[in-house]
């Protein structure tokens, strides 16, 4: 058995020891979660007959494997079931919509068992908490079974590769725009791990530290995939290109669609650029999401700005990652800040994440129930000041 093989195993074993080893309690949550009288946005509200046109796709997208691509040219019966691929969408989708934050754009990556009815509410949630537009990478639901196994031994899987390279272009050209100031990336469950990727890849188009990047040999799965889009794009041959002073010429294969710039190459991410970049993840089950060391003069590190973790202690999904081991056989490496709501169920991102959070802060609990980590910076989430169209102070750093 190798090393790999072996830290996943401890990994998660760790997750699953709940007790009670109840693990659909696990994931669904307490039963008061599940109807609209008590958690008034709970994805579970597919389950009630009224809601029975969206229930029954959505428990079919649930139930039945599908493939990550998107459908033949010929159309046949139940291909919308058999072949789902990632997309991107902006909500809420009426082009009036005020944008308080101009200069922010913010962005999120859905969780397992997400289908398009799911998405929605989980985007009308927090479209609601944080009064911004968001752009929306749906990796719908391939099957339950596909979707758990990607949080534990699927980070490598084409699956994650296809999700990957839809959610980089758009979070990659938001970032280098100079209109935008805070780039706000939510991730919720496998979303996050997702999250972890596109952080690698952004990383990896940073020039200064192509050279120790490409030196490390044991990296983690996140790394692993956003290496094989680096080479389907080439970033190596980019940033030899800026390094040298010439210009690369546009290659139509390793090329992709850029949002707003038609087909073309990456180009070189700065340090300022990764600086915009903050990361919240719900449910993080991510094996490795932390900043580039840097030394040198300045800041200690050359980004992300900031990256903040939620795990609710029974949820085996968030024992993954941010509730794994931080030492040792089946450890993760998730830096930034971390809180648990101890003693909670479930995994669903708006009945046992957003819901309970709001409930707890507005009850006077500033922290929303959340209990910071050891070696946090922050007792109460930086996330909450971002609610109702509130911005928090930039994240000052020394260069």
């Amino acid at each position: 058995m190798d090393n790999k093989t072996l830290d996943l195993a401890f990994n998660v074993s760790y997750a699953l020891q709940i007790c009670p080893p109840d693990y659909v309690h696990s994931i669904l949550g307490d039963p008061d979660s599940w109807s609209t009288e008590t958690c008034p946005r709970t994805e579970l509200q597919l389950a009630e007959f009224r809601e029975w046109s969206k229930g029954l796709p959505a428990l079919a997208h649930i139930l039945i494997p599908a493939l990550p691509w998107g459908p033949p040219a010929f159309s046949f019966p139940f291909s919308d079931v058999l072949f789902r691929p990632s997309v991107v969408f902006r909500y809420p989708r009426h082009p009036t919509v005020e944008n308080r934050t101009p200069k922010e754009m913010w962005f999120f990556i859905n969780g397992i068992c997400t289908d398009r009815s799911v998405i929605r509410l989980n985007a009308d949630f927090l479209y609601r908490l944080f009064k911004r537009p968001l752009t929306v990478v749906h990796n719908f639901t391939r099957g339950i079974l596909a979707d758990l196994a990607a949080c534990a031994v699927g980070k490598e899987w084409d699956q994650m590769t296809e999700s990957a390279a839809v959610a980089f272009p758009p979070i990659y050209a938001a970032l280098k725009d100079k209109n935008c100031e805070r780039l706000i990336l939510l991730g919720h469950s496998q979303g996050t791990i997702l999250c972890a990727v596109v952080l690698a890849a952004l990383q990896e188009l940073n020039a200064p530290h192509q050279k120790w990047l490409r030196a490390l040999v044991d990296v983690g799965p996140e790394r692993a995939v956003a290496r094989k889009l680096a080479t389907r794009w080439d970033f190596e041959r980019i940033l030899q290109g800026a390094k040298d002073g010439r210009d690369v010429k546009p290659a139509v294969l390793s090329s992709f669609l850029w949002p707003g710039h038609g087909r073309r190459q990456p180009e070189p991410v700065t340090r300022e650029e990764l600086h915009k970049l903050e990361i919240y993840c719900f449910a993080n089950c991510a094996t490795e999401m932390h900043p580039i060391p840097f030394k040198g003069r300045g800041a200690n590190q050359a980004g992300p700005a900031w990256i903040e973790s939620y795990g609710n202690e029974m949820d085996i999904v968030a024992r993954l990652g941010v509730l794994a081991n931080i030492q040792g056989p089946g450890s993760v490496r998730i830096a930034g800040d971390r809180y648990i709501r101890n003693a909670a169920w479930g995994h669903l991102l708006n009945a046992h994440y957003l819901h309970p959070m709001m409930v707890a802060r507005d009850s006077k609990e500033p922290a929303g129930g959340l209990v910071a980590l050891k070696g946090n910076r922050r007792s109460i989430p930086r996330l909450f000041g971002y609610l109702d169209a509130k911005s928090p102070p930039p994240l000052h750093r020394p260069m």
